[in-house]
């Protein structure tokens, strides 16, 4: 698929994929958005012609350029042209990535060889040792000073720099390997903020093999001069990639780039791989995303699947754990959406960041953009302080969005932006916040028929559909139900001190025949009723049947509107809880998930005494 790669401007790094017909413009509804006041509402349009290009100017206020020349008509493209949009600048289909830096303001350029191959210089014969007197004990020990300066301590930007200085570089950049994507991340360049060019062969073959690459004749360095095309420029120098080892497994590079030819000429290079990977390993296999603002997440029971369909999902779901794109998890309301969502989480690579968990009916009508992306101070009347979003809050962690098709078109809209461009904008706010998250949104709905009638974003479906996991209803996971039903009266037992053994196998056979409208939450609610019903220490097959019957019962009379029928009903399961709790209020509350003052009102309201509750049914026994 082509792509146009922003190499200027406000949207400096991103790549865009395009296919059929792309709209280019500041409107929210163009295919691309760019934010920029010199950019037209719809600005330039490309079409594509067989596998090929062509961009031409929707009649906008400042034209098109293409390679520095205002079009006046469609111009075909090849790959490699510059497109030109206000003080934007697109690479059609280039032979390069730019990896924006997750711990810094700087940015990876990996450029391909067919790009600047024949520019090479030759080495220089007189080698200059770059490396200071004493070897690597002195790099170790100017490393581990800078390691722990009180104002740097733990950033992976501290120990680059250092590694730099003592190798007399005059730039560099930490590389992180990818998790079973396609390209590597750019942890942090140095100096800061600098835009680190190097060859992308090169960091593919560190990270595949592991050993240290050194070059004596040239550095590589992209330009994107002011009325001038951009262009790759090789300059006399030298450089050497790292790799960092953790254990046994090679999980990134450093790479050091010196102003002068033969620089690094008989280098240590194993005692050199020693000291990198011992300072920077740790970071690294720790996620430096996480550094400055991630929380340890507590560990989660693991799902139970015994059960053929529930073992399909999990085999799906183990091959995008370590990856980092967008999720789908499908399925009927109940299926555990959020719990696999967290799940996932866990065995990512950003486990130890925060997991956040928002259902978007749940969000206030009106209030919903300012929860999801935050505001500053005096956005709107009422915005008395700064508000940190909930996609600011996943910051170096895992956003779940569950039944995301509640989300209104315009925010559908902003959240599209927000992925695609790694930045959002708080309300009020005038300049933007990097995002650097896992995004996992959750469906009830068939979001390819929600994204044809319109109520879903036809990009935004498009995004998640390339990895999309189905979680199969309970009553296809018949041989699921026995664990999760003991799973859920353990958990029960333990928080409110109810004493059970389990199930009789008459009552599970009762539990595995139930249809379980809402899934495995029915099942949990059901599980945690019936052990309140009880009256020994095992749930018997006529305690669900029972408890079956009155929850069938509510549900009537709610329907009825009938508030005597319901008061019978709740005063019974008042009655069933304090004699299960032996007329103790305060365990009686932890059982019905209340409160003691609560319960208290109850027993007077119902004329209950807590010591001598009946324990029958109306009209069930």
């Amino acid at each position: 698929m082509r792509r146009l790669l922003a190499i200027s401007g406000y949207h400096f790094g991103i790549s865009y994929e395009i296919l059929g017909t792309v709209t280019i413009g500041r409107a929210s509804n163009c295919t691309i958005q760019l934010l920029d006041e010199k950019v037209s509402r719809t600005h330039s349009i490309l079409r594509q012609l067989d596998t090929d290009f062509q961009v031409e100017d929707a009649g906008s206020s400042n034209g098109t350029g293409v390679n520095g020349e205002r079009i006046s008509a469609p111009r075909p493209l090849k790959p490699g042209d510059e497109i030109g949009i206000g003080v934007n600048r697109l690479l059609y289909d280039p032979e390069m990535e730019i990896l924006r830096d997750t711990c810094g303001l700087g940015a990876a350029i990996l450029a391909t060889r067919s790009g600047y191959g024949e520019s090479i210089p030759p080495a220089s014969s007189d080698p200059d040792q770059a490396l200071p007197e004493g070897g690597i004990e002195a790099l170790l020990a100017r490393m581990a000073e800078k390691a722990s300066d009180p104002d740097e301590k733990g950033r992976p930007a501290a120990l680059l720099d250092a590694l730099v200085t003592a190798l007399g570089g005059s730039e560099g950049c930490l590389i992180r390997k990818p998790n079973h994507s396609e390209l590597p991340s750019s942890v942090v360049c140095h100096p800061p903020a600098a835009q680190v060019t190097l060859p992308r062969e090169l960091v593919e073959s560190v990270l595949a093999d592991g050993a240290t690459v050194t070059s004596g004749s040239f550095l590589l360095r992209f330009s994107v001069p002011d009325g001038k095309r951009a262009s790759m420029q090789v300059e006399p120098g030298s450089s050497v990639a790292i790799p960092i080892r953790f254990g046994a497994t090679t999980i990134g590079l450093v790479y050091v780039a010196v102003p002068r030819q033969n620089a690094l000429a008989g280098i240590e290079e194993k005692a050199l791989e020693s000291a990198v990977s011992l300072a920077f390993g740790p970071l690294l296999d720790g996620d430096p995303l996480l550094l400055r603002n991630g929380s340890i997440q507590p560990a989660i029971d693991p799902p139970v699947a015994r059960s053929p369909a529930m073992q399909q999902s999990m085999a799906a779901l183990s091959l995008y754990c370590e990856r980092d794109d967008p999720l789908l998890l499908s399925g009927e309301p109940g299926t555990g959406k959020a719990f696999i969502g967290r799940t996932v989480h866990l065995r990512s690579p950003r486990s130890k960041g925060p997991f956040v968990s928002v259902h978007a009916s749940s969000l206030p009508a009106g209030g919903e953009e300012s929860l999801l992306f935050g505001h500053e101070r005096g956005a709107f009347s009422g915005a008395s302080e700064r508000h940190i979003g909930f996609l600011e809050q996943a910051t170096g962690g895992t956003l779940l969005i569950d039944e995301i098709v509640q989300l209104n078109p315009a925010l559908q809209v902003r959240l599209l932006r927000a992925l695609q461009e790694g930045r959002l904008h708080r309300l009020g706010a005038t300049r933007s916040v990097r995002l650097d998250l896992r995004f996992i949104a959750g469906a009830e709905r068939d979001l390819r028929e929600a994204s044809r009638d319109g109520s879903f974003h036809p990009e935004l479906y498009r995004m998640l559909s390339r990895a999309e996991v189905q979680l199969p209803a309970l009553r296809d996971r018949q041989a699921d139900i026995e664990p999760l039903a003991r799973r859920f009266m353990a958990r029960f037992s333990a928080r409110t001190g109810a004493r059970m053994a389990g199930f009789t196998p008459e009552a599970m056979e009762v539990l595995e025949g139930h249809g379980w409208a809402r899934n495995v939450r029915d099942l949990k609610d059901l599980v945690e009723r019936v052990t309140v019903r009880a009256e020994g220490n095992r749930v018997e097959k006529d305690d669900v049947l029972r408890e079956f019957a009155a929850i069938a019962g509510y549900a009537e009379a709610q329907d009825r509107g009938d508030a005597t029928a319901i008061e019978q009903l709740e005063r019974e399961r008042l009655s069933r809880a304090l004699h299960r709790s032996r007329g103790k209020r305060g365990q009686a509350a932890l059982l019905l998930g209340t409160t003691r003052p609560v319960i208290d009102r109850l027993i007077v309201q119902y004329e209950l005494e807590a010591g001598s509750a009946s324990t029958t049914d109306p009209g069930l026994s």
